[in-house]
């Protein structure tokens, strides 16, 4: 994970208060993805847990083909690379095998401060989240018995929490007016 913030206080310019108290701020983040465990859905071991892991027989990331039923969607690995293990055993795949995509935002902000009487201040904010428009998948399924969701990336990493704003969601902007007392 890389994590960079830069803060820039713009020095004054022009005559009067039009030309001081601006702030240029931008952090960007970027990270790799996550590990996540391929489980089987099924209790081959016969030990009750259900969450048994399947054996690797193959290159996941080789003959990837883009599901065409599901636009909003993206085949990550390759399904065929896994299989489920015979009765009585366990896969071979370890946990956390598999790492899902990685992350990447740069938010940007402009901030003007206004001094009020009082020793009070306005500040006028502008901020700006993504400003890239990155798609930040989250990751895929991993349950080896769904057909249609093993391998699948079908949201983004914040798209259930609270849908257009946060980590992973596309380019929003913000205004602002902040009273600093």
């Amino acid at each position: 994970m890389l994590t960079a913030g830069f803060t820039y206080n713009i020095p004054p310019w022009g005559s009067g208060r039009l030309g001081e108290g601006w702030q240029f701020n931008t952090i960007a983040t970027f990270t790799s993805g996550s590990p996540f465990t391929i489980t089987t859905g099924t209790d081959a071991s016969g030990t009750g847990v259900r969450s048994d892991r399947p054996n690797l027989v193959g290159d996941p990331y080789a003959g990837i083909v883009q599901p065409t039923t599901t636009p909003l969607s993206v085949q990550y690995f390759n399904p065929a690379a896994f299989a489920a293990p015979t009765p009585g055993t366990f896969g071979n795949l370890e946990r956390n095998a598999l790492y899902g995509p990685g992350f990447k935002s740069v938010d940007v902000s402009v901030f003007k401060t206004t001094k009020l009487s009082g020793g009070s201040s306005l500040q006028l904010r502008l901020e700006i989240f993504n400003l890239f428009n990155t798609i930040n998948w989250a990751n895929p399924g991993a349950v080896l018995g769904t057909s249609t969701t093993f391998g699948v990336i079908t949201n983004t990493r914040n798209a259930n929490n609270a849908p257009g704003i946060g980590a992973g969601e596309p380019f929003n902007v913000q205004l602002a007016a902040k009273v600093i007392f």
